[in-house]
């Protein structure tokens, strides 16, 4: 039987853990927590304790101007808690089993030690003496849960759940008279043919039998059965995985399994009841097959934050919520960064055909790996295991991971395995000496050494693609990144592409005042935005960011989705998560699951499907009216269909939706788990005497089914320079400038002319960073002579903001009336313009600080559209600015601003600290 001891338990505090300290006694429990429960969410039961807290607490100021940011934190209680209650059930064989802890428990029945749990990532069962007690005696059973330890973290126990104390999950203790089955577990052979049976057993096992069942859990229907003996504690049989249905991500079939022992007197003890999925994801030379069909991991990087409850939560409801706006969206995967869903997560993995990759925190030892192996064994969404993030890769580690990889073989065979996300030490560095010896050149900067030996033990790598598909995701080169994988020889999946932040969603800021953590992050936010005069702009502010990340986002997953050797992705992008850096808005959805403006789940599907049309089109979206367009039509195709009805068709629209060009044509049958290349899409420009955009829409048929896709184009007629004799163009401030401004002429300065400023770019701030910009509010104004935007700088500005140049106006606020707007990080707000206009004496001066590269359609416009405007009346009242300001504020250019570099491939703050 089973007797659930959830409820309240006496309770009493110590600072110290159990190492060195005697266990309490009965005068000692003068207070009651309940269990299970975190010890920070029960302030008051604590009031009578003189309790320790969170000694690296600090609450969060801005600005902040540097890198990397801290984590989030709260004054969580530290130290240990101390649980006790009389349990009155007697058996023969019994067992104590806890759900879950944070970090480590103990345990205690009548004074006799029962054991120790080191570890916040699974539960632990006690085996109790065998000693029965009188007929009704209460046994007296006590329970230390400590947080204590420092020599692990990951991404559960760090930001604002921190080593937050607690029991997670039930208590429960276990009693029976004869034998039970304790656990099992089953997996499918490669072949798919047969299916591994192994059952742990506990009890009197004399001359007895196991016998098991395998139904339908929605019908009942009995599909296969069998009986296996003589029993031993540890039981392995094999059985037919034909009549079986397979779990995947279509079809995610569960199984009902009933298991029991019978003795010479027949049945005994409880049968035992578990849900499992047959499935088998292996790897075929760079590819990786689910039940034998290709497949890509479209992955996003699970980074624990959960608003409402701080720590993971543990209602079912809540974790089928999460993984349903994960499949919406496309994933079919999940990277849990350095830590492992509780079980109600799992489950609804299981039961929606999400597939999981676990890694265990940082500093785990190989009982606490064994610990996970077998937690997360039982379930057929788990696929990967990873052995961590970013740690160095260096000889002693490699043997480390070794001894990992010989367990999880052993103990989990269906388990892929991941010797680390993103290969530090191997493939790129934090510091030189990180790559030790050999390096090796070509065809980039790695050991070979390191890489051989972890190639001959690991099926899979997590790939940090060198940042270009991340920090530098607008230059990724598919054909570059493509050309690099051949080295690796297994299958590569992009670490964390898409590394793009946001402005805040300031709207959010009301519905965490309930919560633990509370508005820690935009109260001081809100406090830089007032500092810097920008509170009534916090909405336009983020619907600007999101339109930009937006664009940079679908390009990044295009241009994984082209690389042939890339067997999938982690996005770290899927919600935002604040705890980490002092917040960190890197998602398509909120913190709280729902897509952000301007964005829906359609959207996200054309490039983040199984199968997603692609388009080469480059960097470069400015074409010349009248011209031919041209560009490479691909597929990658991965949703099992391969039927010879095949159809794709592509048509060129104006804004307004009339279409321009168009064709169809039939395509050889597709082979899914390629990338395809469709063909050529050629068509005429139209001529035109304004600046246009266009759309290039695509659509792949094949039987019933249909994908499309769509690009934005831009068609800019010539445009002749005016010629005005009071206009000039310089590219710096001198006397001479500056005396023709004052006698009523008129400046188009390009560039600063030295003039204190930062340099631009087309990619977004990294998430979480101080670093880069956030939005590029583009405001209305006659300079851009139609220049089309919507408000922000779309793929027209890329080749217009690389290597370009932002005015700061930190020492001239009064003078800011930006044209094109540069708005950097919340955490430290800088006004900053890279088009503007002042009038000097009696003439105006127009700054623009981005590149008009000769020859781009969209540059040469603009060029032409600033002189014109230069040629004409000024736009309202222009701020004034005298000579000598603007000699004063070329002298503080001398000073160059102090821009930190923002870190790449390594999170210091994810490391264990040292003793």
């Amino acid at each position: 039987m089973k007797l659930l001891l959830n409820g309240e338990w006496a309770m009493t505090y110590t600072r110290e853990a159990p190492g060195w300290t005697k266990i309490p006694g009965p005068e000692a429990f003068t207070a009651t927590l309940p269990v299970p429960g975190i010890w920070d969410d029960f302030p008051e039961r604590f009031a009578e304790f003189e309790v320790a807290r969170n000694a690296g607490f600090a609450e969060i100021e801005f600005p902040i101007d540097g890198s990397p940011c801290p984590d989030g934190s709260l004054p969580f209680l530290e130290g240990t808690v101390w649980l006790q209650r009389n349990v009155e059930v007697a058996g023969k064989f019994e067992f104590l089993r806890i759900g879950g802890v944070r970090l480590e428990v103990w345990a205690w029945l009548d004074g006799r030690f029962l054991g120790h749990h080191l570890g916040h990532s699974t539960g632990v069962e006690f085996s109790l003496p065998s000693t029965s007690p009188a007929p009704g005696e209460p046994r007296d059973l006590i329970v230390a849960v400590s947080n204590l330890r420092r020599d692990r973290t990951g991404c559960d126990i760090r930001g604002f759940a921190g080593r937050s104390g607690g029991i997670t999950r039930s208590v429960e203790w276990i009693s029976f008279d004869g034998a039970e089955v304790r656990d099992l577990y089953f997996y499918a052979e490669e072949n798919l043919a047969i299916v591994q049976g192994e059952a742990l057993l506990a009890g009197d096992l004399a001359e007895s039998e196991m016998r098991w069942e395998i139904r339908d859990p929605e019908t009942g229907m009995l599909l296969l059965q069998g009986r296996e003996g003589p029993c031993t504690e540890h039981m392995r049989w094999t059985l037919p995985c034909g009549p079986l249905p397979l779990w995947s991500g279509e079809a995610p079939n569960l199984l009902e399994v009933h298991a029991w022992v019978c003795g010479p007197q027949g049945e005994t003890g409880d049968r035992h009841v578990q849900r499992i999925g047959l499935r088998r994801l292996t790897t075929q030379g760079t590819r990786l097959l689910l039940n034998g069909c290709p497949v890509i991991l479209r992955g996003a990087t699970e980074h624990a934050y959960f608003p409402e409850t701080t720590v993971p939560p543990t209602d079912p409801a809540v974790c089928r919520m999460m993984v349903a706006k994960f499949k919406e969206l496309g994933f079919n995967w999940l990277r849990f960064h350095t830590w492992v869903p509780p079980e109600e997560y799992l489950a609804a993995a299981d039961e929606a055909g999400l597939m999981i990759q676990v890694e265990p925190p940082v500093g785990a030892g190989r009982g606490e790996w064994e610990a996970i192996l077998r937690t997360v064994r039982r379930h057929p969404s788990v696929v990967i295991i990873c052995a961590g993030n970013e740690e160095l890769l260096d000889e002693q580690k490699i043997s480390e991971l070794e001894g990992f990889v010989a367990l999880t073989k052993t103990l989990a065979p269906d388990l892929l395995f991941n010797p680390q996300e993103a290969l530090r030490g191997v493939e790129y560095c934090w510091r030189p000496a990180d790559f030790g010896t050999p390096v090796e050149r070509k065809p980039f900067l790695h050991n070979p050494a390191r890489l051989e030996r972890l190639r001959e033990f690991s099926d899979l790598f997590g790939h940090y693609s060198w940042g270009q598909l991340s920090y530098e995701s607008v230059r990724g080169d598919w054909r570059k990144i493509d050309q690099n994988l051949a080295i690796y020889e297994k299958p590569c999946l992009a670490h964390e592409i898409g590394i793009h932040g946001s402005f805040l969603d300031f709207s959010l800021a009301p519905r965490h005042l309930t919560t633990r953590a509370g508005d820690r992050i935009y109260r001081p936010a809100w406090r830089e935005l007032e500092r810097a005069g920008f509170q009534s702009r916090a909405a336009e502010l983020h619907r600007l960011s999101c339109a930009w990340m937006r664009i940079l986002r679908k390009h990044c997953v295009e241009t994984a989705r082209r690389c042939e050797r890339l067997a999938g992705y982690d996005l770290l992008g899927a919600i935002d998560h604040h705890w980490h850096r002092h917040g960190y808005p890197c998602g398509i959805m909120n913190e709280f699951f729902e897509i952000k403006p301007g964005e829906t789940a359609a959207d996200v599907l054309r490039y983040n499907g199984p199968t997603v049309l692609l388009l080469d089109l480059g960097l470069r979206r400015s074409l010349r009216a009248g011209t031919l367009f041209s560009a490479v039509a691909a597929v990658s195709h991965f949703d099992g269909t391969t039927g010879p009805d095949v159809r794709f068709s592509w048509k060129l629209e104006d804004a307004a939706g009339r279409v321009l060009a168009e064709e169809q044509y039939p395509s050889k049958p597709l082979a899914p788990g390629r990338v395809h290349t469709l063909g050529t899409i050629r068509a005429a420009l139209p001529e035109a005497t304004m600046p246009q955009k266009l759309i290039v829409r695509t659509g792949l048929h094949f039987g019933v089914k249909e994908v499309e896709n769509s690009w934005d184009l831009w068609v800019f007629p010539n445009a002749p320079l005016p010629e005005s004799p009071d206009v000039q163009i310089q590219d710096h401030l001198n006397d001479a400038t500056l005396h023709f401004l004052e006698s009523g002429g008129r400046v188009l300065l390009l560039g600063t002319g030295g003039l204190p400023s930062r340099p631009i770019t087309f990619q977004i701030s990294v998430a979480g960073r101080t670093t880069g910009n956030l939005a590029l509010p583009v405001h209305e104004h006659p300079a851009w002579g139609g220049f089309p935007h919507e408000g922000f700088c779309d793929w027209p500005f890329f080749p217009l903001l690389e290597g370009g140049y932002a005015v700061d106006f930190s020492e001239c606020r009064e003078f800011f009336r930006p044209i094109l707007e540069v708005v950097s990080s919340f955490k430290h707000l800088i006004p900053q313009a890279a088009v503007f206009e002042w009038r000097v004496g009696q003439g105006r001066l127009l700054v623009c600080g981005l590149q008009l590269p000769s020859g781009d359609p969209g540059a040469d416009w603009l060029r032409a559209a600033l002189l014109r405007y230069l040629s004409g009346p000024e736009h309202g009242v222009l701020p004034t600015v005298h000579p000598d300001h603007l000699l004063q504020l070329k002298k503080l250019a001398d000073i160059p601003p102090k821009l930190p570099v923002t870190d790449m491939g390594f999170d210091v703050l994810g490391q264990v600290p040292p003793e």
